[in-house]
């Protein structure tokens, strides 16, 4: 089965992504509402998908035929993205023979689709894993072979509805920032696990949430540090959100996601920094 198939969340984010000849990857998002905070920006959980997209783009041209996986990726934000589309563009800075780190800046392209006019919004570094393909893995599409130019855009997964709330995440406990999903075919990986632009939107939700109920005040997620430990079955997943810094407009907090049908199972750890954005 081909993937993502036609209704996913990977296709409902309708990326765009452009392989360039300079060794870099360009994967561009269009502006929607459904994507954005009741503060008008895109979710940094989106922004972490997006860069995901590019960094994992990026590494299929140097890694057939062998496969990755996302181990890390730290996300700093400079300033809300509100108008779109949004651009992030990827690097390779490292390829060892187990372990590549990838680097993408993000700019908002305030009603185009030019990198270089467009304004700063954020920059990543991904962390990945090399997994040699195995005898019975299918072919992958050698490098060459690959379109420079693809949409994962798909009309069955045209967003009707906030994005959290087509992914099935449910709030228990907004106070603690407690949130909830399970692992269903819209929002697994190639591996049948939970995707990582999915675990980056819980992640950020649950910080988002917890920082809210204490500071009172409407903040967003503006930095994510995230590192995938472990692989989830069918869930529920469940956020756990421990305070590390709590002041008058900003906090810091540690959130990690565990799988209540597998013995609360670690799958995810990550620091969420909240607070408001320009």
């Amino acid at each position: 089965m081909a993937y993502p198939p036609d209704d996913h969340f990977l296709r409902a984010l309708a990326s765009e992504v452009r392989i360039d000849g300079d060794g870099t990857c360009t994967a561009l998002l269009p502006m929607n509402p459904h994507l954005c905070t009741d503060q008008g920006g895109v979710r940094l959980g989106v922004i972490a998908a997006l860069v995901d997209i590019a960094g994992a783009t990026i590494l299929a041209e140097h890694l057939y035929p062998d496969r990755m996986a996302t181990v890390s990726l730290s996300l700093q934000s400079q300033r809300a993205a509100r108008q779109g589309p949004l651009i992030a563009r990827s690097k390779l800075l490292r390829k060892g023979s187990r372990q590549l780190i990838v680097s993408v800046e993000v700019r908002d392209g305030e009603g185009a689709d030019d990198f270089a006019g467009g304004e700063a919004i954020a920059h990543a570094l991904l962390g990945f894993s090399r997994l040699p393909r195995l005898p019975e893995q299918a072919d992958l599409p050698a490098p060459a072979t690959r379109p420079r130019v693809s949409s994962m855009a798909h009309p069955a997964s045209r967003l009707k509805e906030s994005l959290l709330e087509r992914a099935g995440v449910r709030v228990v406990d907004a106070a603690a920032g407690i949130v909830e999903i399970d692992n269903h075919d819209w929002v697994r990986n190639s591996f049948g696990t939970l995707n990582g632009g999915v675990v980056a939107l819980l992640v950020e939700f649950a910080g988002e949430l917890a920082a809210r109920a204490r500071l009172g005040v409407g903040v967003v997620t503006a930095d994510l540090d995230l590192y995938y430990v472990g692989q989830s079955g069918a869930g529920p997943i469940r956020s756990q959100v421990t305070p590390l810094r709590v002041e008058a407009e900003h906090a810091v907090f540690r959130v990690e996601l565990r799988d209540g049908g597998a013995d609360d199972k670690l799958l995810c750890v990550g620091n969420v920094h909240v607070g408001r954005l320009p």
